[in-house]
């Protein structure tokens, strides 16, 4: 059943997949950690309070990564999302998340509303104690809308007018996510340029986006 937390921006669904075993996904996104952490061991460790993981969340695809129960999570994400997608023709971007005690991710934002692009992340392993994440939208910025963490919730909405963060995690064993982009076609592709930071060939950005269908 989807929950709506801000009307016709917000939502959630707690989704029951038979395909995923969730202590197995739990923890095959700690060993894809270490791997992560080989690769981009040299990135920036904080980017609002988050970690490398995030911080390079341009420089893979979680769900590229071989594994049935990313697969069957993708599946599942397509099948609720695509409904309130405005269009046909969307990319998908996904990044792992893993916080420790202390840690937590600050106010931040993602595509702007030109984009029409939609941002959500699923809940993993969240349960060992409490913890949420904060929405807030610009219009109303001293208005602040709640998403307690839940174990197979799927948090997901339009990304355009809000920022968001997640609470300070206050537990030894980690809190872990999959968060991910859904942008058109369209906004992945650039209409020109190169600058010091992207690389772009024939107008397209070098990425890892994946179509979502």
């Amino acid at each position: 059943m989807i929950t709506e937390y801000i009307p016709n921006y917000l939502y959630s669904e707690d989704l029951t997949i038979d395909q995923v075993n969730h202590q197995k996904l739990s923890g095959e996104c700690l060993f894809l950690e270490e791997l992560l952490n080989i690769r981009f061991k040299d990135a920036e460790k904080y980017v609002y309070g988050g970690d490398f993981k995030s911080v390079s969340f341009k420089n893979y695809n979680l769900f590229t990564f071989p594994s049935h129960n990313l697969m069957a999570l993708y599946r599942e994400i397509q099948r609720v999302i695509h409904p309130y997608l405005p269009h046909p023709n969307y990319m998908c971007q996904a990044w792992l998340n893993v916080y420790r005690e202390g840690q937590s991710i600050g106010w931040h934002h993602h595509w702007e509303a030109d984009f029409e692009s939609y941002h959500g992340f699923y809940c993993v392993d969240v349960e060992t104690t409490s913890s949420e994440t904060a929405y807030r939208l610009r219009d109303d910025p001293d208005k602040i809308y709640k998403v307690p963490s839940r174990n197979g919730r799927l948090v997901f909405g339009k990304s355009s007018n809000d920022q968001h963060t997640s609470s300070i995690w206050r537990c030894t064993t980690p809190r872990i996510t999959i968060a991910f982009d859904i942008v058109p076609v369209q906004g992945v592709q650039l209409s020109a340029g190169i600058d010091d930071k992207e690389v772009f060939i024939n107008g397209y950005k070098v990425n890892h986006y994946i179509p979502f269908k």
